[in-house]
């Protein structure tokens, strides 16, 4: 053993990362079987590439032999890794919906104008929020650039941010989020525009003291809940008066679909021993009853529009993964861009 234990060093880790990624559920009798297979790959590189390397230069011969017999096992274990699919197909920027849109770091967050290409006689389109408002982002841009309107986005991870309310951490005001409303707050002037707000909703808060709102969560605390509807309230009225807010409900999210589904339809699908379902069921959850909250608050206003997520990509008791031999998500709670349009088609855009 140890002759060929640094071998087994080297193989050890790119089977346990293989097997972790395509082995839902993981056994000791599977970790056993891994470990005989490290043991076994280690023997052979030690018998056909290590020790005649090491002794090769003893004798005065060249390793070039023994590079070649090396390079061709890698190829031929890359080879068939590919024909067994132990790789995770690449997934394309046009299927990842905002994936790739630059960030800027803490407090600087995400920002994007493309007020060069657009009229300006059409209303700027303006996307605000966290993470939950970026996976609409290639779907808006693609909007904005057919007719030719300005797209702004405004945003941050796991950020809510209104004046006098804003994110928690750690109970006070996440650094990053306490500005993110001063950002968006210059593209509320004179001129109307459509305001696309999405949020991960479930989240902490905090007042602009940095005192924590309630003891948990939107969606299980009554005093974050109804201290964000009077904070929305109040924007609607007032600074977000001349403009149309398109409020966007919680994402029906993977994880209650069981294990295989706990890190979305896409990682299931790099399973071996497991049978990714086409739909998921629709579940009430405290944030489904958020989004009633939301539903009712935009009755009361005239210019917010409601939107949600789960009436457009579920029925009465199931919620839809691919559509039309789509993907409606790319992880348990974001959507990739087919997704994102059925969830915005319909809106006066």
């Amino acid at each position: 053993v140890g002759l060929i234990s640094y071998s087994a060093y080297l193989w050890h880790q790119p089977l346990l990362v293989f097997y972790r990624i395509k082995v839902l559920h993981q056994t000791t009798l599977g970790l056993l079987a891994l470990l005989l297979l490290t043991m076994l790959l280690a023997a052979i590189s030690y018998r056909w590439v290590e020790r005649p390397m090491r002794f090769s230069f003893l004798k005065g011969r060249g390793a070039w032999p023994y590079l070649r017999f090396s390079a061709a096992a890698i190829a031929i274990v890359l080879i068939v890794g590919a024909a067994l699919r132990l790789y995770p197909p690449p997934m394309a920027p046009s299927v990842i919906a905002g994936r790739y849109l630059p960030y800027g770091g803490e407090g600087i967050g995400w920002s994007f104008d493309n007020h060069r290409v657009s009229a300006p006689q059409n209303p700027p389109l303006i996307l605000y929020g966290d993470s939950h408002a970026r996976h609409y982002f290639a779907a808006l841009r693609d909007i904005a650039d057919q007719k030719q309107r300005r797209l702004i986005f405004v945003g941050d991870y796991g950020c809510i941010s209104l004046p006098g309310i804003a994110s928690a951490q750690n109970g006070t005001v996440r650094p990053s989020c306490a500005g993110l409303f001063d950002r968006l707050r210059p593209h509320l002037g004179a001129n109307k525009g459509l305001i696309i707000w999405s949020q991960f909703w479930g989240q902490s808060l905090a007042d602009d003291k940095g005192k924590a709102i309630g003891s948990g969560p939107i969606g299980e605390d009554p005093v974050a809940e109804a201290a964000l509807i009077s904070a929305i309230d109040r924007f609607a009225a007032q600074e977000g008066a001349r403009q149309t807010i398109v409020l966007i409900g919680s994402v029906p999210g993977t994880k209650h679909g069981g294990p295989a589904l706990r890190e979305g339809p896409m990682r299931c699908q790099q399973y071996v021993d497991s049978v990714c379902p086409a739909q998921l069921p629709r579940k009430g959850s405290a944030l489904t009853a958020w989004n009633e909250q939301l539903r009712r608050l935009a009755v009361r206003h005239a210019n917010i529009r409601y939107v949600d997520p789960y009436d457009r990509l579920c029925d009465a008791a199931t919620c839809d993964l691919t559509t039309e031999n789509s993907q409606n998500y790319w992880d348990f709670m974001h959507l990739t861009k087919a997704g994102a349009q059925r969830v915005l088609a319909g809106l006066p855009l």
